[in-house]
């Protein structure tokens, strides 16, 4: 919920990064959502909150998120003849790039996170 109310006091230019249309079956798809600057600010803000809620580090709450995710998507992989991308491949956007683009906004809007 923290998630979606971040994307609607975002401004116009950085909601806009995000695409209309989600292609959930390529590593490219996944990426352009994924690590708009719309979707890692909210996720960022959504991570930080649910870690000074349950007083963790805001680390921990980023690693299960990103475990649900490959879980989810792994899941996917299995079920959807259309998937166009590895669990590896999966593995490495998940844990590298997305984590890296969430950890940098974390870092710069919320100093006082514990654990980034």
């Amino acid at each position: 919920m923290i998630h979606e109310l971040q994307h609607s006091g975002q401004a116009e230019d950085v909601f806009n990064t995000a695409p209309n249309r989600v292609d959930y079956d390529t590593i490219d798809g996944l990426r352009k959502y994924y690590a708009s600057e719309a979707e890692v600010d909210a996720k960022a803000k959504e991570l930080y909150k649910l870690a000074k809620m349950k007083r963790v580090p805001f680390s921990d709450v980023l690693d299960k998120e990103l475990k649900d995710l490959q879980a989810a998507f792994t899941r996917r992989i299995a079920s959807v003849p259309t998937v166009e991308f590895t669990e590896q491949e999966l593995e490495n956007f998940l844990f590298g790039d997305y984590k890296q683009a969430v950890i940098a906004n974390a870092k710069k809007k919320y100093p006082a996170a514990q654990g980034i």
